[in-house]
């Protein structure tokens, strides 16, 4: 594709025109990108605020956005509360008619490129392909390419020449494409009950409760909704009821095998205080730490 001159702006967003929106098949409505650096006010220009989100507020978008992180570190907010980070390589896909809430870090910022569209085309591709499956997040290392390619669909849409639509339609399909691809593979190389023991192993290496639940599906790269009906169908237990089964048995070895005091135990296992560490382990074990200890203790003879 030919490349016009580079737009050297921050912050610039792109819009289409209304008659493009038109377009039954489909169509990109907005393309953009935004920097963010330490020390900035983070607060989008007024055309882009229109299409984009900040961190002022959640957003209901009724299209497709991809998010494209290239530079930096964000986050975006789960619907529990807690923040997944957003890191370079980073793609970030919101569903149209859902409420989100994402942003830079205030200390980092970052570089994002933003891609909306809609239409029927778009709608068909993604229920055809396991991309959905992933959301919100996809980890993708090739973005030197897709940088380029979001670099020319910024000029393609910013000076609108005739076919500007076909083409902008032709390298989303290619974007989503791509990632269908590396999702596709990496799905045929590391069956779901791999990954479910993947992930076991995290959580056995994690018994100071590092990961919440949600971390460990985004680390073995599947969506948390459906690793926790994975996991439960081949433990027959959820992800944090094992990693408390795991704490717990973590727990029994030091104290039953070790010298180590009790509170040291607790700040091992990841625990704020010696007094919610004493709570977890009565309330599973009927008994005190210290009682445990002195009857189960193994002293060996020789």
């Amino acid at each position: 594709m030919q490349r016009h001159q580079p737009i050297n702006y921050k912050n610039i967003a792109v819009h289409c025109k209304m008659s493009d929106k038109m377009n039954p098949l489909g169509c990109c409505t907005t393309v953009g990108c935004n920097t963010y650096e330490n020390g900035d006010s983070f607060s989008l220009s007024s055309q882009a605020a229109l299409m984009h989100s900040s961190n002022i507020s959640e957003i209901c978008l009724n299209e497709w956005r991809l998010i494209i992180v290239t530079e930096g570190k964000g986050y975006y907010q789960l619907e529990n509360g807690k923040l997944l980070p957003l890191e370079k390589h980073d793609v970030l896909l919101l569903e149209p008619n859902t409420r989100h809430k994402y942003f830079p870090d205030e200390k980092i910022g970052w570089k994002e490129y933003w891609i909306g569209f809609e239409g029927k085309i778009f709608d068909a591709f993604l229920e055809q392909t396991k991309i959905v499956n992933y959301l919100p997040k996809i980890n993708y290392q090739s973005l030197s390419a897709i940088e380029n390619i979001l670099l020319d669909m910024i000029n393609v849409m910013f000076y609108n020449k005739e076919g500007a639509q076909l083409l902008l339609t032709a390298e989303i399909l290619h974007l989503l494409g791509a990632l269908n691809h590396k999702i596709s593979n990496r799905y045929l190389e590391n069956p779901i009950e791999d990954r479910i023991n993947e992930a076991k192993e995290l959580i056995k290496g994690d018994f100071h409760g590092d990961y919440s639940p949600e971390e460990i599906a985004e680390k073995i790269g599947m969506n948390y909704a459906q690793f926790r009906r994975m996991f439960k169908g081949y433990t027959g237990t959820s992800p944090a009821q094992f990693q408390m089964e795991v704490r717990l048995a973590k727990a029994e070895e030091l104290l039953t095998s070790t010298i180590i005091p009790i509170t040291e135990i607790a700040k091992v296992l990841g625990f704020s205080d010696t007094a919610q560490f004493s709570s977890f382990f009565r309330k599973r074990k009927g008994m005190t730490a210290r009682d445990f200890r002195n009857k189960n203790f193994f002293r060996p003879t020789f």
